[in-house]
């Protein structure tokens, strides 16, 4: 009769062991997640700053601001000729907030030819201050890979 009522109380643990398991990695995999988003934002700023130099290198120019930087997934009227894209693999004109990467051509805040920034967390137009991600600013969290801490069981 033990043996029966064991089998019975399995079921019944395993269940609250990944009940407890699920619980514990959302709490950390959220926490990693929250850690990640601005180093996988600056990433994706690079990868869309180097596109942009390489349709320069095509075109002759930047795209300008109506043009935008969908310019680096399709060409524009005129432009068939020269363009040689998609200069883009996946489609990353947004952050990882999902708002749209802001980007000024000629630049308004940089030394820089383009300006090119995420909003960051807070989803506000900083000019590059505060939160914001830029294609600009040295340092900090800039390209700096999330410290990770796991519990210590």
């Amino acid at each position: 009769m033990h043996a029966l009522l064991q089998k019975k109380k399995m079921p019944n643990r395993i269940i609250t062991i990944l009940i407890l398991s699920f619980s514990i990695w959302v709490c950390y995999g959220t926490s990693y997640a929250h850690k990640t988003k601005p180093f996988t934002t600056e990433v994706h700023e690079k990868f869309l700053s180097e596109a942009l130099q390489v349709l320069k290198g095509d075109i002759g120019r930047y795209p300008t601001e109506d043009e935008g930087l969908e310019l680096l997934l399709e060409p524009h009227v005129g432009l068939e000729a020269k363009w040689d894209g998609p200069y883009l693999k996946h489609r990353i004109l947004n952050d990882e907030w999902g708002n749209k990467y802001i980007y000024h051509y000629p630049a308004r805040y940089s030394g820089k030819d383009f300006d090119l920034y995420s909003r960051g967390e807070n989803a506000q137009d900083d000019r590059g201050e505060k939160d914001d991600i830029t294609n600009w600013k040295e340092g900090g969290s800039q390209l700096a890979p999330p410290v990770v801490s796991y519990p210590a069981w």
